[in-house]
């Protein structure tokens, strides 16, 4: 699985070479993104679950709130409604990117259009690690483009009213993430069971901190640190539900310096093309790289909640970032090949 993702890394960085590939590149990844959550909402609001829409939009009964309402769930092609959230959160900036910079109003119309429905998808996927990633990103968004005080206060009027308006049980759904680390009886069971899964793997790994307990190994010695804490009395093999402290627990320190690694490195990528994109005057580079790095910040903050699965998008973002130093060296070489030249270098 790491061969496969590793390599999407590594062809994006040997075939990106100009700053009007990373223009097209965006626009698929928030086309494909825009399309599914379309068909999600779509499903989820015609009550259409009996089908999947050739697997496009696939959806599952679940636990909402303890003891008082289950719901569907949409889970788009992926078949997990967390994961989901998370690859739909990465793609909300990419299109807000480009529906600043884009200067058609029908391009301009089609990325707000993406942004609000990949958001609104989100919503729809009762994922509480997923819409408080939505949060950071649309926060470090709000810092970076400051808006005016009058969009604020629509948008805040916007909300209020939308809140009847969200699916029963939600916001009860979300007051329970609070309740992380706390094990009383009554608490949600999810909420439970990831406090134990976090115990387990932080055990895991105080036992074994140089190697960890080895790769995928985690889900195999679950059920023994489960009954040894005593917080969750389910058997079955679990997953840690954390990046990092999944990381920890099965890799022990050495992974978690190579995923340390991996991570300070896309964001010193980005920062070092960013630059050299700026000092060329590509202020359009410039801001997909901004975007990329917002969307690996929602990486970030949902892997706080979800381990290492169906990480293929976040592989591509990761290859995106680190090559972006060589894209800006390729498309500045470029650019001083065709002004000796004579010739235009678009």
């Amino acid at each position: 699985l790491f061969v496969k993702d590793g390599a999407v890394a590594i062809l994006v960085g040997m075939l990106l070479r100009r700053s009007s590939a990373l223009r097209w590149v965006v626009w698929v990844l928030v086309g494909g993104a825009a399309a599914l959550a379309t068909l999600s909402i779509v499903q989820f609001s015609t009550g259409s679950f009996s089908t999947s829409f050739g697997g496009f939009a696939q959806s599952a009964v679940q636990q909402i709130v303890v003891g008082r309402l289950d719901d569907i769930r949409i889970s788009g092609p992926i078949g997990d409604p967390n994961f989901y959230a998370q690859l739909l959160v990465m793609v909300v900036p990419l299109a807000y990117d480009r529906m600043r910079d884009e200067t058609t109003r029908l391009a301009k119309a089609a990325a707000g259009y993406a942004a609000a429905v990949c958001a609104v998808a989100v919503v729809v996927t009762f994922s509480r690690g997923g819409l408080l990633a939505l949060a950071v990103v649309v926060g470090v968004l709000m810092v970076r483009y400051p808006p005016k005080l009058r969009t604020v206060v629509a948008a805040g009027v916007l909300a209020v009213f939308a809140i009847p308006f969200l699916p029963a049980g939600y916001l009860d759904r979300l007051g329970a993430l609070g309740g992380v680390g706390t094990i009383q009886t009554g608490i949600d069971p999810s909420i439970r069971g990831r406090t134990a899964e976090l115990t387990a793997a932080w055990e895991m790994f105080a036992d074994h901190p140089l190697t960890g307990v080895g790769y995928g190994n985690y889900m195999l010695n679950y059920p023994e640190y489960a009954r040894s804490s005593g917080i969750d009395v389910r058997s079955t093999e679990r997953e840690a539900h954390n990046l990092y402290l999944s990381t920890a627990a099965e890799l022990g320190l050495a992974g978690l310096a190579a995923l340390a690694a991996i991570i300070i490195g896309s964001f010193t990528a980005l920062a070092a093309g960013r630059r050299r994109f700026r000092a060329m005057s590509d202020h359009r580079a410039d801001g997909i790289g901004f975007a990329i790095g917002v969307s690996l910040v929602g990486y970030v903050v949902t892997s706080l909640f979800l381990h290492m699965a169906f990480a293929r998008f976040a592989w591509l973002m990761i290859g995106l970032a680190l090559a972006f130093p060589s894209t800006a060296a390729a498309e500045d070489h470029a650019r001083d090949t065709a002004a000796a030249g004579g010739e235009s270098w678009r």
